[in-house]
C-alpha cells in the first residue's frame, strides 16, 4: 500500500475513528492516541483484510476493540493505584464531540451511567444511539444477528435505565 492510498483511507475515516474513541473513552487524549493506534493497525493489516464485511464495518471492529483495550488498561492501573500510588489523570466527562451542552450536568451523568455498562451494550449504544448506526450495520459490526443486536440495544437501554434511576435515589 503506498502513501497515498493510506491518506485516502485516513481521509475517508479519520473522523468517525476519532469521534467513535471520544464517545466510547471520553478523553480527548484517549481518543487521539487511540486513532493512531487504530489506523496503525489499519495500515499493517490492510493486506489481511478479507472482504467478509465492509471496510467501514472492519475499520469499526478494529476501533472498538482498541477502545475497550485502552479501557481496560485504565482499570488495571486504577486498581494498580489502590496498591501503589500513581497519578491518574480524571477523566474530563464534558468533552464530548458533537455535544453543546458540555456544562450540563444531566448530559455529564449520561455518560457516566455508559462507561458503567457491559462493553458490549456499551457499544451496541454508542454506535446505535450517539453514532446514528442502522441496528443492522450494528449488528455486523458487532459479528450478531440482527435479533441479538437489537436484543443488545434493548438491554443496555434497560440497564442505562436502572444505573440512572440507581444516580438519581443517591
Amino acid at each position: 500500500m503506498n502513501a497515498n492510498e493510506l491518506k485516502v483511507i485516513y481521509d475517508l475515516y479519520g473522523s468517525l475513528v476519532f469521534n467513535l474513541c471520544c464517545h466510547y473513552l471520553r478523553d480527548k487524549m484517549d481518543a487521539e492516541e487511540v486513532t493512531q493506534d487504530v489506523f496503525l493497525k489499519v495500515f499493517e493489516k490492510t493486506v489481511d483484510f478479507r472482504e467478509e464485511a465492509a471496510f467501514k464495518t472492519w475499520v469499526y471492529r478494529i476501533t472498538i476493540n482498541r477502545c475497550i483495550d485502552r479501557l481496560r488498561q485504565k482499570r488495571r492501573r486504577e486498581i494498580l493505584s489502590i496498591f501503589i500510588p500513581i497519578d491518574i489523570p480524571t477523566t474530563d466527562y464534558a468533552y464530548h464531540p458533537g455535544l453543546k451542552m458540555e456544562s450540563n450536568e444531566a448530559v455529564q451523568s449520561l455518560l457516566k451511567a455508559i462507561e458503567k455498562l457491559p462493553d458490549r451494550q456499551k457499544t451496541a449504544l454508542i454506535l446505535n444511539k450517539i453514532e446514528g448506526m442502522p441496528v443492522a450495520e450494528v449488528a455486523t459490526v458487532l459479528k450478531l444477528e440482527l435479533k441479538a443486536a437489537e436484543s443488545l440495544i434493548f438491554r443496555g437501554k434497560v440497564s442505562l435505565r436502572k444505573i440512572l434511576d440507581g444516580q438519581a435515589n443517591d
